[in-house]
């Protein structure tokens, strides 16, 4: 049980630490799909790195043949979700919602494995925490930002919330909730470490050729020391992250990983962002964010609940 803790709390502090040095690596107009590259790359050739130093596992077997179509789910969620939409909303909008949205989307994760991967009628608590959160993208996305509230004073940290970054946003929340799910069902049914490392090399690796073929008349950004150093800070942080949540799954159901890992990086990075870059939200944005992080603790407590 201890060893579970260590390993969500662990995995919280290196997905916090993704998204400010994610916003430095795009800071001043930095390319997107480049640093994503970057970021692929670094996670994929640790991850493989890793499997063969252990030599535990056989990857190229016919069992493990559900992990590697796992991670192909990741990869196509990771490069089109995370790197071409929810970074280029980090990179023209406010890190609150933004990451609020992403890391809410860990209910599409929640909901697949109590409903599906491994069945069990939810109770109470987690309904109303899961309808929480689907009602706090809701406010995020309806919010106003700095420059469009009257009653907001200006401030270095607005960033302009407009139609079509809200809908980046919400579409890559999509994508990360399909992430999520591939997460939940190798952590339910293949809950090791290298079997994780397996799962985010196959899912970095496709991701990195999605990015990759997505900008064919832009590799000379590829070589910008911004976005390498970024994105390969990003992929060290990947490779900690989500081994450690597959091993948290021998410990944890989904509805207590995932909200853990979660919950935090939420609320850590609304601070962040607020003392860093001093970001002003409206209230309708900062009651979204305060009730995704109430919702995901609803669904904690309520996972103990029998």
């Amino acid at each position: 049980m201890i060893t579970g803790w260590l390993c969500l709390l662990a995995c919280a502090i290196a997905v916090t630490l993704i998204w400010p040095v994610a916003r430095w690596g795009l800071h001043g107009g930095g390319h997107v799909r480049a640093m994503g590259f970057w970021t692929c790359l670094t996670s994929a050739v640790v991850c493989g790195v890793a499997l063969w130093m252990q030599d535990v596992i056989r990857p190229f077997s016919r069992e493990l043949a559900p992990v590697w179509m796992a991670g192909a789910v990741l990869g196509v969620a990771y490069s089109i979700g995370f790197y071409i939409l929810i970074m280029r909303c980090l990179q023209t909008g406010p890190t609150g919602p933004t990451v609020t949205v992403n890391n809410s989307a860990m209910i599409c994760g929640v909901l697949f494995g109590v409903l599906w991967l491994d069945p069990h009628v939810p109770n109470l608590w987690i309904i109303l925490g899961a309808a929480g959160t689907l009602l706090a993208m809701t406010l995020v996305g309806l919010g106003k930002s700095p420059d469009q509230d009257a009653s907001l004073p200006p401030a270095k940290g607005a960033s302009p919330m407009t139609a079509r970054w809200k809908l980046c946003l919400m579409l890559g929340g999509a994508f990360s909730g399909l992430s999520f799910m591939s997460q939940a069902y190798v952590g339910i049914f293949h809950a090791t470490i290298q079997k994780g490392q397996l799962f985010a090399m196959v899912g970095f690796g496709l991701a990195g050729v999605i990015l990759l073929a997505s900008m064919p008349r832009q590799w000379g950004r590829l070589w910008s020391w911004r976005e390498i150093i970024g994105g390969a800070g990003v992929g060290v942080l990947n490779t900690v992250s989500i081994p450690l949540t597959m091993k948290a799954y021998a410990c944890f159901a989904p509805e207590i990983v995932l909200p853990v890992t979660v919950v935090t990086p939420i609320a850590l990075n609304l601070l962040i962002a607020r003392v860093l870059w001093g970001e002003r939200l409206s209230r309708v944005v900062w009651g979204g964010c305060t009730l995704a992080i109430i919702s995901v603790a609803v669904i904690a407590y309520g996972s103990k609940v029998k």
